[in-house]
């Protein structure tokens, strides 16, 4: 059998159209060598930015435990069928709130009651501020946060008490109008508190680049870059 050869004038061709080729492939592989290479530092700046413990056990498992509480006790207020589960959520939720007081006095750090203290003029320059674009980053609560946790913890208690009152029937207090009123009101405004509160947790995390329910998961935080803006709280 008789071997075929390609044209001269092929094997030219060929040979001007791979040399073509060649350094445009090159050229291509190290644009995208270099390109991975600026992407590297960044890739890993994020995947190891520093973070801070700021939220102990006991204030995650607290928050999270008086959610369900509150959820649980909230959509069974209006029927009968449910009313032991419905008292029983709010017992749950008066001994967390009441655990959550003595954990405040007691404990050092962002879960003590001086890193937050109540200080309504201090929540009107911080919502100043916040309005002007420049408000201070806090690592624990900011202090419009704070007004709204002491809110929360008192019309929690007062919940709680009066509609303990009330299954009793008046037991102490033999006004059984007055402390469904009682009760009815401070349920509502708690629940606006609440939403008071997710409103700020979304606000507070798009400003400041943190995604505070992960944080009450995990316990952590970011740690403040350099120049930026970082309020002093006392943990002490």
């Amino acid at each position: 059998m008789e071997k075929q050869y390609l044209p001269i004038k092929t094997i030219r061709l060929v040979s001007k159209l791979t040399k073509r080729i060649k350094p445009n492939i090159g050229v291509n592989r190290d644009s995208l060598l270099t390109e991975s290479a600026k992407l590297k530092p960044a890739l890993s700046a994020t995947a190891t930015e520093a973070t801070q413990y700021v939220w102990d056990v006991y204030v995650r498992i607290f928050h999270w435990s008086l959610v369900c509480a509150f959820a649980v006790a909230f959509f069974t207020h209006t029927s009968e069928w449910y009313r032991v589960i419905h008292v029983r959520a709010g017992y749950v939720a008066g001994a967390l709130l009441l655990s959550r007081i003595v954990w405040g006095f007691a404990k050092t750090g962002y879960g003590s009651f001086k890193s937050f203290p109540f200080s309504p003029l201090q929540a009107s320059r911080h919502l100043y501020r916040l309005v002007k674009g420049n408000a201070r980053r806090y690592i624990g609560h900011n202090p419009i946060g704070s007004l709204v946790i002491y809110a929360m913890l008192i019309t929690g208690i007062t919940a709680v008490v009066s509609g303990w009152l009330v299954f009793n029937e008046g037991w102490l207090i033999d006004q059984p109008m007055l402390l469904q009123n009682i009760h009815f009101y401070t349920t509502w405004g708690w629940l606006g508190l609440v939403i008071t509160h997710v409103l700020g947790v979304i606000t507070e995390s798009v400003l400041h680049h943190d995604n505070l329910i992960i944080a009450m998961i995990t316990g952590r935080k970011r740690t403040s870059k350099k120049g930026e803006k970082q309020a002093k709280q006392d943990l002490s």
